[in-house]
């Protein structure tokens, strides 16, 4: 998740850690108005703009956060070589993930078990429910999944790198040179999207995962993360100033149309879902709306992340609020993403049982989950074998 910054322009690498700043902020706001969305089996405090929220987040903010990972890769193979690349991944992903599964994840779950627990074990401590999730399970991963997708990202990266240099060059430089016209940069960008998407969510079904113990992975994504992955890759292998990816390039300067083409698409998308989620299917089969249904998320989902990044880019000299209060979040994103979990259900658990509206309870969450794992990563980043890690 963290890379080493290149001496690329300024700007482009304040508006790709604004972008990363932005999806982690928005992974908080997700996991904190889950537990409140009205067509769910989280708290009996409901409020269907909470499904609003959560439907915008999941279908775009991962996709974006793998492209954003996928930049600085060849330049830090191409600086470090394999053996110390893999060396610094393993210690940046690997122990925070071994870490997360063992530790933060059975910690954050515990009071989900106290309010759903298993029959006949209303006695069981801490220990008894940590013991049972190693051994019988079931043992989630929560976000942390992200992790382990990364290191067998990062490993087939190597491969590519190690085997097929010239080729990953040649289709950054290919991007570089096609992607100075807007319409091309989208079209371009969704048809890789539909590719990468579409046949696994007709083959696999929209929310079905795959898990073995804490290896897990949405199974419609498989494709559409890799992808994501591949081409942030080899369009960090020419230097952003030359391509798509510039300030003033094609992505910065069609940030208009991103936005309203992203607009348009998350509302067909709403009415899809949450019409699907209330009983009021449309009038086809399900086959016919499994495939509308990938087309306008596809849609909804490389327009708003290629949205995200111009918005970033185009702006990335101005000197708002926003952007400040990201810049300072930068430092202890990776740290939040890793803890704030913790926080969420706890907090969760304890408003559990109150009468507040969902909305306070949302910001109550929130604003918790956020602050805490904030602090809590300052204060490990104390540390200096920590602060090499997070």
């Amino acid at each position: 998740m963290k890379h080493e910054p290149t001496p690329h322009h300024n700007g482009d690498i304040a508006a790709f850690s604004r972008s990363r700043s932005f999806v982690t902020l928005l992974v908080v706001v997700y996991h904190a108005a889950s537990n409140y969305i009205y067509f769910g089996n989280g708290d009996h405090q409901r409020w269907i703009g909470f499904d609003i929220v959560v439907l915008f987040a999941d279908s775009f903010f991962m996709p974006l956060m793998f492209f954003i990972s996928g930049l600085f890769v060849f330049s830090s193979l191409t600086h470090r070589g394999p053996t110390t690349y893999l060396r610094d991944r393993l210690w940046r992903l690997g122990i925070p993930f071994l870490i997360s599964i063992f530790i933060l994840m059975p910690i954050a779950y515990y009071p989900s078990f106290l309010i759903y627990h298993w029959p006949g074990t209303t006695d069981f401590s801490f220990i008894h429910f940590w013991e049972r999730t190693l051994t019988v399970g079931p043992w989630p991963s929560g976000p942390s999944w992200f992790l382990w997708v990364l290191i067998v990202f990062d490993l087939l990266a190597v491969i590519v790198w190690s085997t097929a240099r010239a080729s990953l060059q040649s289709l950054g430089s290919l991007i570089a040179k096609e992607g100075t016209r807007p319409a091309s940069v989208f079209a371009g960008i969704l048809i890789i999207t539909l590719l990468a998407y579409m046949p696994f969510a007709l083959l696999f079904g929209r929310d079905q995962w795959f898990a073995a113990g804490p290896i897990s992975i949405q199974a419609s994504r498989i494709g559409l993360y890799a992808t994501c992955f591949l081409l942030g890759t080899a369009a960090g292998s020419v230097p952003f100033t030359d391509g798509v990816l510039a300030e003033r390039g094609a992505v910065a300067r069609g940030w208009p149309a991103w936005v309203c083409i992203a607009a348009l698409a998350f509302v067909a998308l709403a009415v899809l879902s949450i019409g699907e989620s209330g009983g009021y299917a449309l009038r086809c089969d399900m086959s016919q709306q499994a495939v509308l249904k990938a087309i306008v998320f596809s849609v909804f989902s490389a327009s708003t992340g290629i949205a995200t990044l111009g918005v970033a880019l185009r702006f990335a000299n101005n000197n708002w609020a926003f952007w400040r209060f990201l810049d300072a979040m930068n430092p202890v994103a990776y740290g939040i993403f890793l803890t704030h979990f913790i926080f969420i259900i706890w907090l969760q658990y304890v408003v559990y049982t109150s009468q507040m509206p969902a909305t306070f309870k949302f910001v109550v969450v929130f604003l918790g989950a956020l602050s805490g794992g904030w602090i809590v990563t300052r204060v490990l980043r104390s540390i200096p074998a920590v602060s090499r890690m997070i």
